[in-house]
């Protein structure tokens, strides 16, 4: 039916969602973990605290990371918990304005904590800094449904070793058959690892079997999926008007569109006799071919409605 509209489960239409992430601002991110991930041209989400010495000597590193397309997370400033509000908020907040600083376009951040800190401070006083610091509790989630973690190292009593080569290039494929959206989170990567470790060989297994299947798996950070996920689950699309001349798409959420502010993508059919359209929207102008019998494009939600033309 002409201006029946669906939005993709994923971004392309594709079967899942894949993202890649690391804790700790360590340097084996910058020596061997970006670098492979340029090689295959993918971008992950890494949990920075800019309070330790990797972050402050390489500043400029981490900032050509970012202007590559990399994703930065609020991992608090030292990593080492609170005891007061106070001290959590500095914790907190100061993190977040140096991200912010360093990464202008970041609006929402996702935050951890850090592993095997104490916050001896509510839960609830936690989510009130949170708050005031534009920052979700999360790796990335659509509400309340996280993604899936596939583990790059496994554990021998007292002992971390790094899945085997074989292990990691089954991870895309597991996403693929649980068609959800899958994370693989790192902290050492490369020779010399020793924290929660993965050897290169096997980090690199897992870029080829991700690059293997790129027309199936969506790859991006966790922000950009997590915002997604948010705004797919809460969107709401209302054919407003069709005509032989044009059709207008309504598309909300009712989110906060400066913390949620990722297009979606979207499939509407239009007339047969179309072959090529223009999709105005939010002052800008897409021109699109139509296959089908209808044109996908991006849209962001609440931003106006989209009027879809032909050419």
């Amino acid at each position: 039916m002409v201006g029946e509209t669906v939005i993709y489960k994923w971004k392309y239409n594709r079967k899942t969602a894949y993202s890649l992430c690391a804790d700790d601002s360590s340097s084996f991110h910058l020596e061997y973990m970006i670098p492979e991930m340029k090689k295959y041209n993918f971008v992950g989400t890494f949990w920075v605290n800019p309070g330790c010495e990797t972050w402050k000597s390489r500043i400029d590193e981490w900032l050509d990371a970012v202007a590559y397309g990399n994703d930065l997370a609020n991992h608090t400033m030292h990593h080492r918990g609170a005891k007061t509000y106070e001290e959590a908020e500095y914790e907190i907040s100061a993190a977040a304005s140096i991200i912010r600083e360093a990464a202008p376009n970041h609006t929402l951040l996702l935050f951890q904590r850090g592993g095997a800190t104490v916050w001896d401070i509510s839960e609830m006083a936690i989510a009130e800094i949170l708050a005031k610091n534009v920052c979700i509790d999360s790796r990335g989630k659509g509400l309340e449904q996280p993604g899936t973690y596939d583990s790059p190292y496994y554990r021998d009593g007292d002992k971390t070793y790094s899945v085997s080569v074989e292990t990691s290039a089954s991870y895309p494929d597991l996403a693929l058959t649980e068609n959800r959206w899958h994370m693989c989170k790192l902290h050492h990567v490369g020779p010399g690892a020793t924290n929660l470790p993965m050897t290169l060989e096997a980090f690199v297994a897992l870029l080829q079997a991700m690059d293997k299947r790129r027309h199936l798996i969506w790859v991006d950070t966790h922000t950009n999926i997590h915002k997604y996920v948010v705004e797919r689950d809460a969107a709401e699309l209302l054919i407003k008007k069709t005509t032989d001349e044009y059709i207008i798409i309504g598309l909300t959420t009712g989110l906060n569109i400066w913390m949620y502010n990722y297009p979606l993508m979207l499939e509407t059919k239009v007339p047969s006799s179309w072959k090529k359209c223009t999709i105005n929207h939010d002052k800008s102008i897409q021109l699109v071919d139509v296959k089908n019998n209808a044109v996908i494009y991006e849209a962001l939600p609440d931003h106006g409605d989209i009027i879809i033309k032909p050419v």
